[in-house]
């Protein structure tokens, strides 16, 4: 989301100190949001993607050795 807030910036000019006012602003941050989503709605927004077989159970794979020719 970002946010707001007022702050004062201090300059001096030949001697004379001046205050003036200001507002400043700080974008969001996509990786911070990145990782709430990841930590909060894993289910929805982990990187990681389960491969499943046609049934909707775990993938099984066969391991099969070759001798030779």
């Amino acid at each position: 989301m970002g946010f707001e807030h007022d702050d004062m910036h201090v300059s001096t000019h030949q001697g004379e100190v001046t205050l003036t006012p200001v507002r400043r602003y700080y974008p969001p941050d996509t990786n911070a949001a990145s990782l709430w989503l990841r930590n909060r709605q894993k289910d929805k927004w982990r990187d990681r993607v389960e491969h499943t077989g046609a049934d909707g159970g775990p993938v099984t794979i066969k391991i099969i050795k070759y001798d030779g020719d």
